[in-house]
Order: structure tokens, then sequence, then C-alpha cells
């Protein structure tokens, strides 16, 4: 029995004609995928753009300036922007934090195309120094304490022959030289964390305790 060598002809004239056919789709694909890969990139790139320039615009607040805000749109934009902040604190420290949380989304998608995250510290829990609190005075001799919030002492003082000295746990962090009559006091400011003992010795006119609130 003869082979048709035209039947055969037409059939792998077929078979490429297919083979061409998927490879193209097959090319088709790659093609978009790579225009989706690229697409999606540009977005969440300019989401990163915006959520940094959100994170610098928290750095120009007021620590009590910091709140959480409902998603809405970026003005002139498709993207939308949410601030998710959770206050903490750590009471050994003293420290007031605000974690906060810049989600960008584009359009309507569920799930924001990036997220950046950032913490604010305060040391004084944003509400300032308090009213000043007198401590004392005294001429030779010694005033102490234990600091039982986190502040500041001032005081002023020192003559001839005696100096001014304020130390923080021991440690001397202000002071005055003995001087001569008629030059005035002298004041001297030094910081003290909450359980620190302060000692102030020496010539001293007035001392107050500033807390920090």
């Amino acid at each position: 029995m003869k082979k048709n060598k035209g039947s055969g002809l037409l059939i792998m004239a077929i078979l490429a004609s297919v083979i061409t056919a998927l490879i193209g789709i097959s090319l088709a694909k790659v093609h978009n995928l790579s225009l989706s890969s690229l697409q999606s990139n540009k977005l969440n790139l300019q989401a990163q753009a915006y959520a940094e320039s959100e994170i610098k615009y928290l750095n120009c607040l007021e620590f009590n300036q910091i709140k959480s805000h409902q998603k809405y749109y970026i003005s002139n934009t498709d993207y939308k922007t949410e601030l998710q902040v959770t206050d903490s604190t750590i009471p050994d420290k003293d420290i007031t934090t605000k974690n906060c949380t810049v989600n960008i989304f584009y359009k309507n998608e569920p799930l924001p195309r990036i997220s950046l995250n950032k913490t604010f510290y305060s040391t004084d829990g944003g509400k300032g120094i308090g009213e000043p609190q007198y401590i004392g005075k005294t001429d030779g001799g010694t005033l102490s304490g234990t600091a039982k919030e986190s502040g500041f002492i001032v005081a002023a003082g020192s003559n001839k022959p005696r100096d001014l000295s304020v130390r923080v746990n021991g440690t001397l962090l202000g002071y005055v030289v003995p001087r001569g009559y008629g030059t005035g006091d002298i004041q001297v400011c030094v910081p003290c964390p909450k359980g620190a003992t302060w000692q102030i010795t020496g010539k001293c006119s007035w001392a107050y305790w500033m807390p920090l609130k």
C-alpha cells in the first residue's frame, strides 16, 4: 500500500501551525506577565513614596498630635492612606511610645500595597514640665532625696569659701566654684531620672524640683 505523500505533508503543516500557535500564545502570556509585573512594581514604588512621605510628616508633629486615621484618598491620586497608632508606656523608664503603621492602598484593593512602621518616643509622656517644688536651702550642709518621678533639679548658690555641688546617683552633674562676695548666685540645672538619689552640698541659696508630668 502506497503512502500518500500529500497527506503526510498536510499533517506536518497542520502540526507546525499548531506548534507555532502554542508558542505564540506562550510568548503572549509571558509578555503579559512581564507587563503586569512592571505595572505592579510601579504601583508599589509609588505606594512606598506616599508611605515615606507620611512618615516624614509625622516626624514634624508634636508627640500628642500623632493619632490614628481611617483610610482616605490621597489628593488627586488613586491611592488611599491609613494610619494605625498604638499607645504604650514603659513605666520603669517613664517613656511613652506611639507605634505607628502607615498603610497605602491602591483603589479598592483589600490589602495594602505597602506598610511602613515607626515608633515615636516621649520621655515626658508628651505633657511637659510640672509646677516647681521647693526643696530648700543650705549653707555648708546637705540636701538629699530620691526622685519619685523624672525631672530636673534647679539650684543656685556658692560663695567664698564654699562651692555648690549637685550629684545624682553619686555622679557630680552640677558645680559652681567658690566666689567672692557681691557676684550673686549662679544657677545649675541637673536632670534626674525616676528612682535616682540626689544630693546638694555647699552653699545653696535655693533649690527647686521640676517634675516631668
